[in-house]
């Protein structure tokens, strides 16, 4: 939804402006329709029955009793041009693929400011809102967020290690593993042009849950059979043995259900379900 403030919404100049401005609109790539007063019509009713009429006439300035004809349209009255003539608004509807594709809002959105940068709109002053721009706007809070939020969470984590392991060794192979599940998920994220969104910026969070948790199971059940008096190569095999079999199934059952996100169709549920099971894997890996 596109709106901005003019002097008079009914003036020659300003329906001129708003029918360059809905053509230039309706010639966008991934653009399905656009609505402003300039497209808006009024059914009436003639010799061989009702008829569709267009407010705005093809020749501008021809139609004297238009500001009568809009502000008495409900359709076109506070949708379309507020009913003191000061607001004009343009409703720009996307093509549908999906359920959710941010990729093609967020190509369509550039494209559109493109035309609102470039004369004679530029020196519109256009207010923006729907989805498209919620969820761009949504994107940049998350990479925000968690530009701010993991190094707290991971210096929170550490802590906890610290206190649980009271070893520095321990506690750095912990967040060696957190951390490298996290960077290779993200990394791997990055590298195939995958941007973050409202589903995927739980990534790093969940992930670092799931490390944390497999790293505390291995490294205590190292520690434990050390304290039981077992020499430190003993102690490894043990681990090897009997530790990371249980691990293995348990990531496998963890990818399995993330696995099944894979069949949703909005897109970015089913990202976030591959990069899930990714992050899984790469976690027991390291």
């Amino acid at each position: 939804v596109l709106a901005w403030e003019v002097d008079d919404a009914f003036s020659d100049a300003n329906l001129v402006q708003l029918r360059e401005l809905t053509r230039a609109l309706q010639d966008v790539p991934g653009v399905a329709s656009v609505s402003s007063l300039d497209t808006a019509a009024s059914v009436e009713t003639g010799p061989f029955g009702p008829f569709v009429r267009p407010l705005v006439p093809d020749e501008i300035g021809s139609e004297p009793g238009l500001r009568e004809a809009a502000l008495a349209n409900g359709f076109v009255r506070d949708q379309l041009v507020s009913r003191d003539g000061k607001l004009l608004l343009v409703a720009v509807q996307l093509e549908a693929t999906e359920l959710d594709s941010t990729a093609q809002e967020r190509e369509v959105l550039g494209q559109i400011e493109a035309r609102l940068a470039a004369p004679p709109f530029a020196e519109l002053d256009v207010r923006r809102a729907g989805s498209p721009v919620f969820n761009r706007e949504l994107e940049r809070l998350n990479r925000r967020d968690n530009a701010l939020f993991t190094p707290l969470a991971l210096a929170m984590i550490a802590a906890a290690l610290a206190v649980l392991f009271r070893s520095a060794l321990a506690t750095g192979l912990a967040l060696a593993s957190i951390g490298l599940t996290v960077v290779w998920t993200q990394g791997l994220m990055g590298w195939l042009g995958v941007r973050m969104n409202i589903t995927t910026s739980l990534l790093p969070p969940l992930l670092m849950v799931i490390a944390v948790a497999y790293a505390i199971h291995v490294i205590s059940g190292y520690v434990e059979r050390l304290g039981e008096g077992m020499s430190r190569e003993q102690a490894l095999g043990w681990t090897m043995e009997e530790m990371l079999p249980s691990c293995f199934w348990t990531a496998a059952t963890t990818a399995i259900g993330f696995a099944s996100l894979l069949t949703v169709r909005i897109e970015s549920v089913r990202i976030f379900g591959l990069f899930s099971v990714l992050g899984v894997a790469f976690d027991w890996l390291d």
